[in-house]
């Protein structure tokens, strides 16, 4: 097998694991407690500010796994928005198959701002305004580069409530700057699963 493939399968495992949990989770929480995701129980006060993050992984000529710890602000039923703290390790092997191949290791840093739309309860859409810092290390020069690369992202996800205050995400998004410093090649596909916790 190789690496590709295991890294995929176990990702989509993963992705399962979570879906089954929260269909699981959810029902016995509708069965016992009688709850009604929309509403909130009579007396109890709603949940505005939430922590939560995304790991996500995006596979190609380059390879990424990302984690980004968030806060973000209820501002009604329909509209959230917040902040997000970056990290991304990538790699990929250029010139591959040739005598002049060579690989470079990516250590990334860098915050967003997002607005996210939610026009039914489990559906959303988001928009996110990145700045992300870039150290790139080539293997066969010894070299490291630092880059400052901006993203503006589009894209949608499917929410599940799991309690009275936690939810996880599934999503997926694409950027629409396409920066001449960005390192992914237009149109590439951004896919990550998070969490969210009612403060």
């Amino acid at each position: 097998m190789t690496k590709f493939y295991k890294i995929t399968k176990s990702i989509t495992i993963f992705i399962l694991f979570v879906f089954i949990i929260s269909e699981v989770k959810a029902e016995d929480l509708d069965l016992n407690n009688g709850i009604n995701d929309n509403v909130p129980a009579a007396g109890t006060k709603t949940k505005k500010w939430f922590l939560g993050g995304n790991v996500g992984a995006t596979f190609g000529d380059l390879n990424q796994i990302s984690i980004s710890p968030l806060v973000g602000y209820q501002f009604s039923p329909e509209f959230s928005g917040g902040l997000q703290f970056i990290y991304n390790y990538s790699w990929q092997t250029v010139n591959e198959g040739q005598s002049n191949q060579s690989s470079i290791n990516s250590n990334t840093f860098g915050g967003n701002v997002f607005l996210q739309y939610n026009p039914i309860s489990e559906f959303y859409l988001k928009t996110e305004f990145e700045y992300d810092s870039y150290s790139n290390f080539q293997t066969t020069q010894n070299t490291t580069i630092n880059q400052a690369v901006p993203f503006l992202f589009l894209g949608a996800g499917y929410s599940k409530r799991i309690s009275k205050i936690a939810t996880v995400n599934a999503g997926i998004k694409f950027d629409l700057l396409n920066n001449i410093n960005s390192p992914y090649q237009s149109g590439t596909p951004f896919f990550y699963v998070g969490t969210g916790i009612g403060i």
